[in-house]
């Protein structure tokens, strides 16, 4: 199940990427949102990619890197990391630019506000995560 769910999540970063590139070549506003949206193409593309190696990763072998390598620096560790910046940081970005008005003179602030939700969500998707892993380890015995 698990790499059915990232080959899905790979294909559509890809068709992600795809589109906000199409968005930035087809809108006339500017260098700078060309560039944004640009950089957010290059999010999915990074995202695609990611999945497609987590999708050769399994189960067992993803909790057993998690088990050695992330548990020992501890679960506030492990949500910054994984919720609030790999999370939090990026999907709120790649939302916030896709429908981003760059005439608003308000543009900053509601980037600002955008992200930071999104960040303050990264921490729960964090704690969930952590949760996960802790639970998926005690089922093979690791604990």
């Amino acid at each position: 199940m698990r790499k059915s769910v990232n080959l899905l999540l790979g294909f559509l970063s890809l068709g992600f990427a795809a589109l906000f590139v199409y968005k930035a070549v087809v809108t006339h506003e500017g260098i700078l949102p060309v560039l944004l949206r640009i950089l957010a193409a290059l999010v999915w593309l990074g995202v695609g990619i990611l999945s497609f190696v987590e999708s050769n990763i399994s189960s067992e072998n993803h909790v057993r890197k998690w088990f050695n390598q992330q548990r020992v620096k501890g679960k506030v560790h492990y949500s910054v990391v994984y919720g609030i910046i790999s999370w939090g940081l990026i999907v709120g970005y790649v939302t916030w630019i896709f429908p981003a008005d760059f005439q608003d003179k308000h543009l900053f602030k509601s980037a600002l506000t955008h992200i930071a939700l999104f960040m303050l969500v990264g921490i729960y998707v964090g704690w969930q995560g952590w949760r996960r892993n802790v639970k998926d380890a005690q089922k093979m015995g690791l604990f």
